[in-house]
């Protein structure tokens, strides 16, 4: 059973260790191991899953995504899809015609594997009503055409602190699992 390091506030600089859960998707049979004193919350769809604090305090949307969807037609060639420079940009315009969030600024964007796929790792900001948000992202394409996201979204002050949880996650995170483990606490 993996364990992890888990900061006790925003405030505090101790930590402490916690048994983890595992979670099991099986519209895209996929899995993740997430620290035991974290929630969970899946959209109806049940294409993702976001893990949320237990303890948040001041920053209510702090939370981790793991999802799948299907990839979409490029536009620039419709006979094909994305690619991922092309996914990227495709939610970076849907996060600009948001038409809250102001300030995008990527910090670093490099490619990366995963899941022994290629994938394309994003560290961003940007604002929302006057609140600035730090993002980490992971995506990557499958040969099915599936489209996988990781993505931590917290205060630039909770990055520090939330870095290692997220890097927990996605090194567990793992394709075609094994619908016999538990699929949620």
């Amino acid at each position: 059973m993996a364990m992890f390091a888990v900061g006790l506030s925003a405030q505090s600089k101790l930590a402490t260790e916690t048994a983890s859960r595992h979670y099991f998707n099986p519209n895209y049979n996929f899995c993740i191991d997430y620290p035991g004193n974290w929630g969970i919350w899946e959209p109806f769809d049940r294409n993702a899953v976001a893990l949320i604090q237990s303890d948040v305090q001041g920053y209510p949307r702090t939370e981790i995504t793991v999802g799948g969807n299907v990839n979409q037609p490029s536009d620039k060639d419709e006979t094909r899809g994305e690619t991922l420079a092309e996914n990227w940009d495709s939610g970076l315009k849907a996060l600009a015609e948001n038409g809250k969030v102001t300030n995008v600024a990527v910090i670093e964007q490099k490619r990366i594997s995963l899941a022994g796929y290629p994938a394309l790792a994003t560290k961003y900001e940007y604002s929302e009503n006057g609140q600035r948000w730090h993002v980490q992202e992971i995506m990557f394409l499958t040969r099915s055409s599936e489209v996988f996201e990781l993505t931590l979204t917290c205060h630039p002050e909770e990055v520090e602190k939330l870095t290692p949880v997220f890097e927990e996650v996605v090194r567990s995170f793992k394709i075609q699992c094994d619908p016999k483990l538990p699929e949620r606490p």
